[in-house]
């Protein structure tokens, strides 16, 4: 997240803006509800408190309201924001957890760590989620689930294209919604026909070309009428073709045709017919790496990539879990007919499991979410509380990651510190060299007594750093720290790299 200086010309950069959503609360309708705190010049902190500083659903008119819950202490949390960091100040007697380490005193959040959305326990009250946001218009929902900045950035991709005529191929792992980008795509199209889907690794490669374009009667054995195939039937409209790299090789000559004139013909018929569809295909696979194989034909590539929307997995907009969490819940407790246990104040979502569900990596995206909490629903049936027994337990433990590399409890402290001196004190750089997430790093190299970041420092010790050894990456060696965090370090404290 950039940091709010001043741009050439002198105009000023743009504020920097770290929200706080609501993850948990006794209230389900809160959770999504967020409440922003701008870097003020006056370094001003905003106080966190159970009456103080308003929370409300982006977009939502009325008054922010406080989280108010009862539990909640009294004693106000300072918040601060400066230079992409969230300075959070906590007073004696508030118990606050960060991805479940205790916090006294104060604790700093750098830019990086805020990119990886840390869980905020407040006592045994409220979960919130502390990372970045944008200022400016927000864009047309479009019915897609979310207020990260990477969904907005699909919505805005969405309008920008929904009206136009060209293909679309909407790229994303396995079970991240691609579909329902498309279905958005085309109800924000104005096109009057209709919408039909496919997903072409379900159809027989006998049967493709037949289903795809029609056929007419005799046209091969069992074609004992005149068939019309999916291009017809979406004229007018949108067609969308989900899982595109695994159709027929032989299909492809023909699917390209299409796309570039207009023109279907049926198996078995001399003559074409004109249509006026709208592809939108998906893919989770490499169609690049599949072309230099011989295994997808390049000119259909770029015809299908007319625009490229690329749908984030859930673990990059961590943010949006527990919205997703609270209507997906309420999809499936309305199909069992409980609904009532998310009506109004309760403790039927608790906290603890919020929090589990936050801190799962979701290799399955949106669609293993949703599996999960339908085998909580139905698990909890007939029961006076949620419950997460062993099947939700084997099923979060499958459907896990496989991982090749080293684990965060195979990775010594001594590997700690050795990687971070090879890579210039780059958590980043050093997590990748370990194979790591950078959260599984960051919690690493928060437990090793010999590892500190540069928010840490203060003046007198930079200070002293810079007159001994003279510049900032010198200094930053001595220090142990990343240089480019001791600069940033050294502009929050209003101090020169030079400064002695």
């Amino acid at each position: 997240m950039p940091a709010s200086e001043p741009e050439p010309g002198g105009a000023r950069a743009r504020p920097v803006l770290v929200a706080l959503t609501v993850a948990h609360h006794r209230d389900p309708s809160r959770v999504g509800e967020r409440a922003l705190v701008l870097e003020q010049e006056s370094g001003r902190a905003v106080r966190l408190a159970r009456h103080e500083l308003g929370f409300a659903h982006p977009g939502e008119v009325g008054e922010p309201r406080p989280l108010a819950d009862p539990k909640l202490s009294r004693r106000a949390i300072e918040l601060r924001v400066a230079r992409g960091e969230l300075e959070l100040a906590v007073p004696d007697g508030v118990e606050l957890r960060v991805d479940g380490r205790l916090v006294t005193g104060v604790r700093r959040l750098d830019a990086a760590r805020l990119a990886e959305v840390p869980v905020l326990e407040i006592g045994r009250a409220v979960v919130l989620l502390a990372h970045p946001v944008e200022l400016g218009a927000r864009p047309e929902r479009h019915a897609i689930t979310g207020e990260s900045v990477a969904v907005d950035g699909v919505r805005r991709s969405i309008s920008r294209v929904a009206d136009l005529a060209v293909p679309v191929l909407v790229e994303g792992e396995s079970g991240v919604g691609k579909e329902r980008v498309a279905r958005a795509i085309h109800d924000a199209s104005g096109r009057t026909g209709p919408y039909v889907a496919v997903n072409v690794a379900t159809l027989p490669a006998s049967l493709a070309a037949s289903e795809l374009f029609g056929h007419s009667k005799g046209a091969f054995t069992g074609a004992t009428e005149a068939h019309a195939g999916l291009f017809e039937r979406a004229d007018g409209g949108t067609l969308f073709l989900d899982e595109i790299g695994e159709i027929a090789a032989d299909v492809q000559a023909m699917l390209l045709r299409v796309l570039e004139l207009g023109e279907v013909r049926r198996l078995g018929t001399g003559g074409t017919r004109a249509v006026d569809v709208r592809v939108i295909a998906a893919t989770d696979s490499d169609l690049a790496g599949a072309v230099s194989r011989g295994g997808f034909r390049q000119a259909l590539l770029h015809r299908l990539r007319g625009f490229v929307i690329e749908v984030p997995p859930l673990r990059a907009r961590r943010e949006d879990i527990p919205r997703l969490v609270v209507e997906l819940l309420r999809e499936e407790l309305a199909a069992t007919g409980e609904l009532a246990r998310l009506e109004g104040e309760g403790g039927w979502l608790d906290r603890a499991t919020m929090v589990r569900l936050l801190s799962h990596p979701w290799p399955g995206n949106v669609r293993q979410l949703r599996g999960v909490l339908r085998q909580i629903v139905v698990s909890s049936r007939g029961e006076p509380a949620l419950v997460v027994d062993d099947a939700v337990e084997r099923r979060l433990a499958l459907e896990a990651p496989v991982v090749e590399a080293p684990t965060r409890e195979s990775v010594t402290p001594e590997a700690v510190l050795e990687a971070l001196r090879a890579h210039g004190w780059s958590f980043t750089r050093a997590a990748r060299a370990l194979g790591l997430s950078k959260a599984a790093f960051y919690r690493l190299a928060e437990a090793h007594p010999g590892v500190r970041v540069a928010s840490e420092l203060d003046a007198e010790e930079l200070a002293a750093a810079l007159r001994e050894h003279g510049d900032v990456e010198r200094a930053a060696a001595a220090l142990e720290v990343s240089a480019r965090a001791l600069k940033l370090r050294l502009a929050a404290l209003g101090m020169s790299d030079d400064q002695r």
